[in-house]
């Protein structure tokens, strides 16, 4: 989280901004981060106030909104609660861009929206199926490209043998309407998993005496 002092906190540069979602955690110290999607613990950086709650209530504290079971920042002054409310404003139109402003894919699937019965068909694959196998194929490389592409992901991570076992093996399990693991899952959960044999394989691990490692 970016830290601001209280005259650059009330500049309303949603630049600086770690989540264009909720600009106004950058007036607040984070003293907690939540878990799992859960209430996060704060304290204002200008009157001081301590919460444990979403950022809706932080924007309530912050602009002085009443009725949302939080009391107002008094130390806002009338200049710093425009700024900020100017703030949320632009941060909430480039969100709102942001979904509007879609690329067009390339290719298109052939049933779509890749949802068609087609595939379940048993006997024979004639042209027409094997036309669409090839269309769907094409779809999902574009797909994988604009990830990489709009994620800024480096080519040679397509190289990484985890991803590709990853994709082979969906390919060749039925696992209908699965979704690939969220932020939270990927950062909490799913991490805690890996670290675990991690953590068993170097405790095993018999040290090194310092002057063979010269």
């Amino acid at each position: 989280m970016a830290t601001h002092t209280s005259s650059s906190a009330a500049s309303g540069s949603s630049e600086s901004s770690t989540d264009i979602r909720a600009p106004l955690w950058d007036h607040a110290n984070i003293v907690e981060k939540a878990v799992s999607g859960g209430n996060t613990r704060w304290r204002c950086k200008y009157c001081n106030h301590n919460g444990f709650s979403s950022c809706t209530r932080v924007e309530a504290h912050l602009l002085q909104i009443l009725g949302k079971g939080i009391n107002p920042c008094h130390k806002v002054t009338f200049e710093m609660l425009n700024q900020m409310r100017n703030e949320v404003k632009r941060c909430k139109e480039l969100v709102q861009r942001a979904k509007t402003r879609t690329v067009s894919m390339p290719t298109a699937p052939a049933s779509g929206d890749g949802s068609s019965t087609k595939k379940n068909k048993r006997g024979p694959v004639g042209a027409l199926e094997k036309s669409w196998a090839l269309q769907d194929r094409n779809h999902l490389d574009a797909l994988i490209a604009r990830s990489f592409y709009s994620g800024g992901i480096p080519f040679n991570f397509a190289r990484n043998p985890y991803l590709r076992e990853a994709f082979s093996f969906a390919a060749n399990t039925n696992m209908q309407g699965y979704q690939i693991p969220g932020y939270n899952k990927l950062r909490e959960g799913l991490l805690r998993e890996e670290r675990a044999p991690i953590d068993k394989l170097l405790s095993s691990t018999p040290s090194v005496p310092y002057y063979l490692t010269s």
